[in-house]
């Protein structure tokens, strides 16, 4: 686990300074406090450079960037490649000498000279990040992981494309203008993450899940997709025999995925909640015959109802593992919250953070290494919220689409006027005008402002026009405008093409792996595990069992309304049943209640007084009843009021100050 920063020359003339490629580097040495690289061409056309955090084969001759004998391909890489040891004595079969023992980044670059980049990225298994350059191509690729575990963003300016793997790398080299893209903060507030390609910085993009991208001689450049997690049912809801085969067969992957994720010269940690996720993964690493795992919980004081300490401490008896927790308050969130803005990059406007910032704080003082939990609710329907949009489906929508366009029309234009007086009645209006429009139900697990309450909040037509995006052939990128169902427009038109869209549920699922688990859940993660120089794996992700879990009928992952049927039995056996049986609680933090304090008028008066509230976009009044809404304790707006802040705050320290560094 590491952070890279590099620099190509996109013209002729132009030339990457070693200075500036440096402060890209140490812009991120909180995510490789263990060691340092630069290389750059003999003509400078490009350098990459490296900060290393040690894992595996912790010893100078693993450290990036690293190239190949003949001098032709050189790598960066951040991230773990699960089955590198295996690659390696498939190389070595083909005749490739290596230098290290086990280094993984070395698998990469004899990889790519025996494979090619297609080849390479079929074969591997693991969470990544790369950078490699050809000399003799002239051609370099930047290419991210199939879920987006690890992040990847670039810009170009001034003749230079620059990448990293956090936005303020980028930043740090000096002359990227620092300006807020209006779209993306519009997309924002309704997903809590700007959907990938877009960043929340005009000009700067990121990579999306399972993408590459390729710039050749020139300005030449191209993206592709290498994998695509399409729904694609392969039996019979009824077809009991299959079930309980397939069943199997995910117990299966599921501890040969926790194996995998126990590749490591150091020691692995895991966080634990008590809850099925966790616990499944602190019993397969027992299971592979981890003694002692350190694990480590997160609870809340004076909030006793978000805590789930007692089952984590009860799960971790159970397993025998060593067991630390951190409690913190609203006193805590005062004294981290700079640092937690100054980790997110680009605001990710999910409270969670706050908690993981805390509990990885905690553990990287006692491992390198963390299993995490995320990824198991999507794939498998573990979200109430999943079950919510299937009911209103079922009982309201089919209703609503089968009458009349005009009648729907007009039903849905009454409904917007109702909602522009009462806040309470724009959702129903929302999903009035998504019926009418010929629009999805479900656009997102993570909604906040939908696009009705957009008007409500905002002076739409005092929004800047967009700026046209210019993203490479073959990047699936949002349409045009301010409408945040272009985010997932395109992906319900490639459905439809590859025939695998006939399914709400799988729909569903699949626009949640295209946008909120790697944009905003995985990015949490990363941020906040790395902001403390901690590797977070997650073994849930493992992408076979993703595509086991795309062949499922949906029928087998719900049962009784709830969710992850299919997990909890593929479980049964690795940990207890009363940690099955249990009702989902999930990860949160006491925001409502602390955003009826003190520090809640603090907030108010921030955003106020913001430069983004400034600009005219927004209207205060509306942000003020939702405030004295909250206070009141009649209505719990502490998502919205939460989203604003995240956005304000990080406008004032990323956009509107000269010294964010």
């Amino acid at each position: 686990m590491c952070g890279f920063a590099g620099a190509l020359a996109l013209g002729a003339g132009q030339a990457v300074d070693p200075a500036r490629l440096l402060d890209m580097r140490e812009a991120m040495r909180h995510r490789g406090p263990d060691g340092e690289g630069l290389w750059l061409a003999p003509d400078r056309r490009i350098g990459l450079a490296h900060r290393r955090l040690a894992i595996i084969d912790p010893v100078p001759a693993s450290a990036q960037p690293m190239g190949n004998q003949a001098g032709t391909v050189q790598l960066v890489f951040n991230g773990e490649i699960y089955n590198h040891a295996v690659l390696r004595l498939e190389l070595m079969r083909c005749g490739h000498v290596f230098k290290t023992d086990h280094s993984d980044t070395e698998v990469l670059v004899h990889g790519y000279t025996q494979w090619g980049v297609a080849g390479l990225l079929q074969r591997l298994k693991g969470m990544f990040a790369i950078a490699l350059w050809d000399s003799q191509q002239q051609q370099l690729f930047l290419l991210r992981d199939r879920l987006g575990i690890k992040p990847l963003y670039w810009t170009v300016s001034h003749g230079l494309l620059l990448f990293a793997s956090e936005i303020k790398a980028i930043l740090a080299h000096g002359g990227v203008r620092r300006t807020m893209n209006p779209v993306a903060m519009y997309h924002y507030l309704s997903g809590m993450v700007a959907p990938a390609p877009l960043t929340m910085f005009e000009g700067i993009s990121k990579l999306p899940a399972a993408h590459g991208l390729v710039f050749g001689p020139g300005t030449a450049q191209r993206a592709f997709s290498y994998w695509d997690p399409l729904p694609r049912v392969c039996h019979a809801a009824n077809d009991e025999a299959a079930r309980l085969e397939v069943t199997r067969a995910l117990s299966e992957r599921f501890q040969s995925s926790v194996n995998e994720h126990l590749v490591s010269d150091v020691p692995v940690g895991v966080f634990l909640s008590g809850g099925v996720d966790s616990s499944s993964i602190l019993g397969a690493m027992t299971r592979a015959g981890q003694q002692a795992v350190e694990s480590f919980s997160v609870g809340f004081k004076d909030h006793e109802h978000l805590n789930e300490l007692a089952q984590a401490r009860e799960v971790a008896r159970h397993f025998g593992s060593r067991h630390h927790e951190v409690i913190i308050g609203e006193s805590d969130l005062r004294e981290s919250w700079d640092e937690i803005l100054f980790s997110q990059d680009e605001p990710l406007a999910d409270w969670v953070c706050i908690p993981l910032f805390h509990v990885s704080r905690l553990a990287a003082r006692h491992v390198k290494v963390c299993m995490v939990g995320e990824g198991a609710d999507e794939p498998f329907a573990g979200y109430s919220g999943y079950q919510d949009f299937m009911r209103v489906h079922q009982t309201h929508w089919k209703t609503f689409t089968g009458l009349p366009a005009w009648l729907q029309s007009a039903l849905a234009g009454g409904a917007r006027r109702w909602a522009s007086l009462r806040w309470d009645a724009s959702v129903g209006a929302d999903f009035a005008a998504r019926a009418a429009g010929d629009r999805e139900v479900f656009w997102s697990g993570a909604s906040t402002f939908w696009e009705t309450q957009k008007q409500i909040l905002m002076d739409c037509q005092a929004l800047p026009v967009p700026e046209p995006a210019a993203y490479p052939a073959g990047l699936m990128a949002p349409g045009e405008g301010y409408d945040s169902y272009q985010v997932i427009a395109p992906w319900r038109a490639h459905l439809e093409q590859a025939g695998a869209g006939q399914d709400l549920l799988g729909r569903m699922i699949y626009y949640e792996l295209k946008c909120r688990l790697p944009e905003l859940l995985l990015m949490r993660v990363d941020k906040m595990t790395m902001a403390h120089a901690l590797e977070a794996r997650v073994p849930f992700l493992d992408h076979e069992l993703i595509e086991l879990a795309m062949q499922m009928p949906s029928a087998w992952k719900t049962r009784g309304g709830v969710g992850k049927a299919v997990l909890k039995d593929a479980m049964r056996g690795l940990i207890p049943d009363e940690v099955i049986d249990r009702s989902k609680r999930g990860f949160g933090a006491p925001m409502a209640e602390w955003l009826r304090g003190d520090w809640g008028h603090e907030v108010e008066a921030r955003i106020l007084g913001s430069g983004l509230f400034r600009a005219g976009w927004f209207r205060a009044s509306v942000l003020r009843t939702l405030f004295a809404r909250h206070r009141s304790g009649h209505r719990n707006h502490a998502h919205y009021l939460w989203v604003i802040f995240n956005l304000c705050a990080w406008h004032e320290r990323f956009i509107e100050s000269g010294a964010w560094g």
